[in-house]
């Protein structure tokens, strides 16, 4: 399958990092999420249920991960990739973080992941 649903920019406010004043700061991740879709059943039915509602998507990891505290970003985008493979039925999963690291040299760090259903 060659057709990609992306959903971009998903703003997660969470505790993540390794030091203590991290600990106690709420940050803003930013999630970026690639995933296949059969875009031209959807578009021949013009119905929901033939693709993946990026709303619910978005919504869903919201819920779930909003205020939770994780230390690295790495444990994050698998926790995300897990909830998407489970409540989809998505085979493969993108996943790019971006966390704001601008109280360093640099301006941002980005994690990306890819994984797949067994």
């Amino acid at each position: 399958m060659s057709d990609l649903c992306k959903i971009q920019e998903i703003r997660i406010p969470c505790f993540i990092g390794v030091d203590d004043w991290e600990a106690k700061t709420l940050q803003t991740l930013v999630i970026d999420l690639h995933f296949p879709i059969s875009a031209t059943t959807a578009a021949a039915t013009d119905c929901i249920q033939h693709t993946i509602d990026y709303r619910v998507v978005a919504d869903g990891l919201f819920a779930t991960f909003e205020g939770k505290r994780i230390q690295l970003i790495e444990t994050f985008a698998e926790q995300i990739a897990n909830w998407v493979l489970t409540h989809t039925p998505v085979m493969w999963i993108d996943v790019i973080i971006t966390k704001d690291i601008s109280k360093t040299a640099a301006q941002t760090a980005v994690v990306q992941i890819h994984r797949e259903r067994p």
